[in-house]
């Protein structure tokens, strides 16, 4: 399994704005949307979501890009 950087939970279901955009984000994660360049867009505009993040698994943690 990934690394988890969204979160729906039962009760977001009824908001039709945080099911299109994906839920909320996870704790300790820090999200951007970025244009075909890597510029960071505004809050609300349709782009890629690049991430990197940390997991922990046997024989230490794991940077994920």
């Amino acid at each position: 399994m990934g690394p988890v950087i969204a979160i729906l939970s039962h009760e977001d279901h009824h908001d039709e704005h945080l099911r299109r955009a994906g839920g909320r984000t996870a704790p300790h994660v820090e999200i951007k949307v970025v244009n075909e360049e890597d510029r960071e867009l505004p809050r609300g505009s349709v782009g890629r979501v690049p991430f990197s993040a940390y997991r922990t698994r046997p024989g230490g943690n794991e940077c994920m890009q």
